[in-house]
């Protein structure tokens, strides 16, 4: 078998699929741009932003509060999207809310951080930003490794052997390769 690319071909500019792929999509639920808030900036080529989007149930928050703290080491402006429950951090270069409205908060992105959803994923075409995917399962992996074969992503899969426990990957996040990549794709 063979895993399924995900692709809008109007989007990502995706000419062809190889003859042993298929292609679905795009998956979208256009109903959260109604439940988050707006991000407080617009687009600026003066500050580079990182738009951390946990999507709307972060079940790892320890790991996506540590991800949101690494950005903001590089010294550039994070937003964060960080799930119904998440925390909230207000700061001059530093916006975290459980829900933002995710087209201004990722068209105000240079690179977006994502588990990798389809959703989410689709969403960083549409806008034209980058990803950078850290997932949390195999199927977000398996996301972000195609979108990184299509040149639209980085992903930052573990090494572990998957046993059904979401922590598995939270807890083998490599931070310090997570800022290396990120300011390599900022640059």
């Amino acid at each position: 078998t063979h895993n399924l690319i995900y692709e809008i071909r109007d989007l990502c500019g995706v000419a062809h699929l190889p003859s042993d792929c298929h292609a679905i999509g795009p998956i979208t639920w256009p109903g959260w741009e109604r439940v988050g808030e707006p991000a407080p900036w617009d687009k600026s080529d003066a500050d580079a932003t990182v738009y951390v989007n946990a999507g709307t149930l972060a079940i790892h928050a320890g790991a996506l509060e540590r991800l949101v703290e690494e950005v903001e080491r590089l010294g550039v402006r994070v937003l964060a999207s960080t799930g119904q429950d998440g925390f909230r951090r207000t700061g001059e270069r530093s916006f975290c809310r459980p829900l933002l409205s995710p087209t201004p908060a990722t068209r105000t992105a240079d690179v977006v951080v994502c588990t990798g959803g389809i959703g989410a994923c689709y969403h960083n075409l549409a806008c034209g930003v980058p990803s950078l995917v850290v997932p949390m399962q195999p199927e977000q992996a398996t996301n972000g490794l195609h979108f990184q074969q299509q040149g639209c992503a980085r992903a930052l899969v573990p090494q572990v052997v998957f046993t059904g426990r979401s922590a598995q990957y939270a807890d083998a996040i490599d931070y310090s390769r997570f800022a290396t990549v990120l300011r390599e794709m900022l640059a």
